[in-house]
């Protein structure tokens, strides 16, 4: 029998270490090249833009989450990470087909952060062969979430503790080591403020973590001041990483070949001739890039389920299991606990949302077959960004709020996640719009059932 023994809530150091581990992971290794090309060889200003709209973000998530769960008490954590809580916002500020836009905005940011990072395992590890051996991955990965696999709290720990160390020698061997690349590339564009804004947009994709960290609220204990230390703690501590990373690079590479850089963190340790770091970087990309990918998958699908559950996408993306049709979305902890542990691999399946991960799955196939990497980082950058922003205005709607978050703050967050997306290439930005808009397209072509159980009384 398992063990009923009650999770002992964190404390601040560790609720700040989960924030780290949120959000250190596959951008560390991608966000660079582009970000450069974009800003004529800039790193400082984009990564402190992109940490500025981070935080005051991460502080609009709190807030909503915090009056969510203020009125929905019980609700399911992990369906306010998957968008809950800024869906009822925009269901309550701007109607009902806001709620479902800003819930399929965060699926389709998901899959392309999803293709993203399988993108980046395949591109350290397999080289020119990056889009086959990313797809066998997104099934393989896509397969074990359908059957009701979890990653353990353990592995999101050994994950960014071993992709720390790795960055880290790295750095040291971009910065010790005077050679460059010799190959005849043309000069870097001078800086341009668009070109800043776009590279900041592109990095705060590495950032984007940000959100399960200031939605873990009962996890955390004295959340109420642990979670507003740990907010700010793990955003420095991560654009310091950022910065050391991101500077050793363009050191070792200079701005023209590190824009074009397919695997940046490989060639410095490369260059000491260092087979064990080789081969570390690769593993760290690899742990990265997979352990994104299951994550983003299982997210998809519980935000497909939510949506589902909400009426406001088809009943077959809901659970079969008996946790299904849980009123506002959530998922009890001890309903899907018990899904997990079920005693046949059918139980289990039936515990998933096996046809929205599935579906998930196989549209990130076909992106890591037919999209390059750049392309997924900055439509997952755009969607991010988006999502970002309702949340900033959702908060900014509320009248009650803690002292370290002022309307200031919030609209900070509304206007400079509104100004990076906008930034993003027109191209990414077309694409993604048209997506949104089939989205809304197809929402409109058929009969809501009902308004979400969820609804919550305007906020006060």
């Amino acid at each position: 029998m398992a063990s009923s023994k009650p999770v002992r809530p964190l404390g601040g150091f560790d609720a700040t270490m989960a924030g780290l581990g949120s959000m250190i992971g596959t951008g560390l290794f991608v966000v660079f090249p582009p970000a450069v090309a974009a800003s004529g060889g800039l790193v400082l200003v984009p990564c402190l833009l992109a940490a500025l709209v981070a935080y005051c973000c991460a502080v609009s998530t709190y807030q909503l989450a915090g009056a969510v769960e203020d009125r929905l008490p019980g609700t399911d954590r992990g369906w306010l990470r998957d968008g809950g809580a800024a869906r009822t916002a925009a269901r309550m500020l701007l109607g009902p087909y806001a709620g479902f836009l800003t819930g399929w905005l965060l699926i389709c940011a998901l899959l392309a952060a999803a293709g993203t990072a399988a993108l980046t395992f395949g591109t350290y590890v397999f080289g020119d062969r990056a889009g086959i051996a990313a797809a066998a991955a997104v099934a393989a990965l896509t397969a074990a979430n359908i059957l009701g696999a979890v990653r353990g709290t353990w592995a999101s720990r050994f994950i960014v503790a071993f992709v720390i160390a790795v960055a880290g020698f790295a750095a040291i061997a971009a910065f010790s080591v005077p050679e460059r690349p010799t190959a005849e590339l043309p000069a870097p564009e001078q800086p341009t403020a668009a070109g800043v804004l776009q590279a900041a947009g592109v990095v705060f994709f590495a950032f984007a973590g940000y959100s399960r960290l200031a939605s873990m609220g009962p996890q955390v204990r004295r959340s109420g001041v642990n979670i507003p230390r740990a907010l700010p703690a793990a955003v420095v501590v991560v654009l310091g990483l950022y910065l050391a990373v991101g500077e050793s690079l363009l050191s070792f590479f200079g701005p023209s070949a590190l824009a074009v850089a397919e695997a940046p963190l490989l060639v410095p340790v490369e260059s000491v001739q260092s087979t064990v770091g080789t081969g570390a970087v690769t593993a760290a990309a690899a742990v990265a890039g997979l352990g994104g990918v299951w994550a983003l998958i299982g997210a998809i699908g519980r935000t497909a389920a939510s949506m589902a559950d909400d009426g406001d996408l088809p009943r077959l993306f809901r659970r079969a299991g008996p946790e299904s049709g849980s009123g506002s979305g959530a998922v009890h902890p001890e309903a899907s606990r018990r899904g997990r542990r079920g005693s046949s691999l059918a139980a289990r399946v039936r515990a998933q949302p096996w046809a929205a991960e599935a579906a998930a799955g196989a549209v990130v196939v076909l992106m890591c077959l037919g999209t390059e990497l750049t392309t997924l980082l900055s439509a997952a950058s755009f969607g991010l960004l988006l999502y970002a922003a309702v949340t900033a205005m959702g908060a900014f709607a509320l009248r009650t709020r803690p002292w370290f978050a002022p309307r200031l703050l919030n609209f900070l967050g509304l206007a400079g996640a509104l100004l990076l997306a906008l930034a993003l290439p027109p191209l990414v930005i077309a694409w993604m719009g048209i997506v949104l808009l089939f989205g809304l397209v197809v929402r409109l072509s058929f009969r809501r059932g009902q308004d979400a159980p969820g609804l919550l009384p305007p906020p006060d």
